[in-house]
């Protein structure tokens, strides 16, 4: 049975010259499973997604 692989986003880029009202910063990154609903709508558009290997 396959395992499904841990997704990471990484915020890589900011929209415009306001900071974000949620405080994030490029750079910050979050656990897509667990922590994606901390991501502010305009964080969502400026994310990268890497895979990240899990052992076991």
């Amino acid at each position: 049975m396959s395992r499904r692989p841990k997704i990471k986003i990484t915020l890589i880029d900011r929209k415009g010259s306001t900071p974000c009202h949620r405080g994030h910063k490029v750079g910050d990154s979050f656990d897509f499973d667990t922590e994606r609903g901390k991501l502010c709508p305009m964080a969502m558009h400026v994310f990268k997604i890497e895979r990240v290997d899990v052992d076991g």
